[in-house]
């Protein structure tokens, strides 16, 4: 199996970044590298770090790039996104989680958790289910009785949402619904 090194990987993506991005080339490359291969961005950083990928690995990362340049985001090339600390698996067919988007939940908490009686929690359009399964994650912190449910008309927005709630496992739980109810 032949073998390509960090460096010359890393040389090849900004290559490719470079046009579109310029001066974030380099940091684009170091970040799409980590992210594909697993090896942590500060491990790649390391000088005279001798690692070397298979050429398939390399292969995925050189296209992972291309995709980027042609506007492809990120997140749906790594098929990941970061959500109030979480990570979420994301894809083409949802959102990508906006950092301003926290803030909604943050509010939403904070009337939640001075409701009294039950607190229900509708969720329209749930896409990756961050936003419910961060808020109900904040909950299971407060006293408070709610009771949560997603909805989506969206095969792939649902099965991005059960995949994330499988994975973050809130201590509370969600029901997720096919379903239009817009």
């Amino acid at each position: 199996m032949e073998h390509i090194s960090i460096t010359e990987l890393v040389n090849k993506c900004i290559e490719i970044l470079e046009p579109r991005y310029q001066k974030d080339s380099k940091r684009l490359s170091y970040y799409i590298i980590s992210e594909i291969s697993g090896i942590p961005d500060h491990t790649l950083l390391i000088p005279d770090m001798k690692l070397k990928l298979d050429t398939i690995l390399a292969r995925k990362i050189i296209d992972a790039a291309m995709k980027h340049v042609q506007d492809m985001p990120l997140q749906y090339i790594t098929g990941k996104a970061y959500f109030m600390n979480e990570e979420y698996i994301v894809g083409e067919g949802v959102l990508i989680p906006r950092k301003d988007t926290e803030l909604l939940v943050e509010q939403a908490y904070k009337i939640i958790r001075n409701g009294k009686g039950t607190q229900c929690i509708i969720d329209f359009c749930t896409g990756s289910g961050c936003i419910i399964i961060s808020l109900a994650k904040l909950l299971d912190h407060a006293t408070v009785q709610y009771k949560a449910v997603a909805t989506d008309n969206s095969d792939i927005a649902i099965n991005y949402a059960k995949k994330n709630l499988e994975n973050l496992k809130p201590g509370h739980s969600i029901e997720i619904l096919q379903h239009d109810l817009l």
